[in-house]
């Protein structure tokens, strides 16, 4: 699977939108701003030296998610709207495990990661805490099911192809065969034509 450029853009995209955002927020301490911009670009620094090698190593896939799930968190235990790192922290789970079991558990991880910093967010209460479950609870579900999905429509898709090769295949063998079966019908004609010769 080939690492696909507009996941770069994606990601800077993300991370300077919600940067640019924290500046215009009237009543958000500097120390809230600074670190939430402080692990939006640990978010980044890790996507652009480690993430991008996700798709041919394992190592850097997992040092990726965990360090994606670590600053997702932090930079939403600073400010909950931060919580949008998701929209692309969740499909880059999906892009770059490579097995189900694994980015199921990797989405679990991050949306536990997000539902903790929303719950800091808001203020270490009963009800924050209820209202940082109920988020995460959905963006986890919302998550799941569309890679789920994805997955198998993937996998159709892959199946399909194989179906297609070996039609191909099957295909050419019948040519093959059909001109071989030409050949000796030739043959014989001639055959029988020097025999009655």
């Amino acid at each position: 699977m080939d690492n696909p450029k507009w996941w770069n853009m994606a990601v800077a995209v993300l991370t300077v939108a919600l940067a640019v955002m924290l500046f215009f927020i009237d009543n958000l301490s500097p120390v809230r701003i600074l670190g939430a911009q402080a692990a939006l670009a640990v978010f980044a620094a890790s996507w652009y030296t480690v993430g991008r090698l996700a798709w041919h190593r394992q190592w850097a896939a997992v040092a990726f998610i965990t360090s994606m799930t670590v600053t997702s968190g932090v930079a939403t235990a600073f400010y909950p709207a931060m919580a949008a790192i998701q929209c692309v922290a969740f499909p880059l789970i999906w892009v770059i495990t490579r097995s189900l079991r694994n980015a199921i558990l990797a989405n679990i991880a991050l949306a536990v990661s997000v539902g903790i910093g929303l719950a800091v967010s808001f203020g270490l209460t009963a009800e924050s805490a209820l209202q940082a479950a109920f988020t995460a609870s959905l963006s986890l579900g919302f998550s799941i099911a569309l890679g789920l999905w994805i997955t198998r429509i993937f996998d159709l898709s892959t199946e399909r192809q194989a179906l297609f090769e070996d039609l191909q295949a099957a295909q050419g063998q019948l040519a093959a065969l059909h001109r071989d079966s030409g050949v000796a019908s030739e043959r014989e004609l001639l055959s029988r034509e020097l025999h009655d010769t």
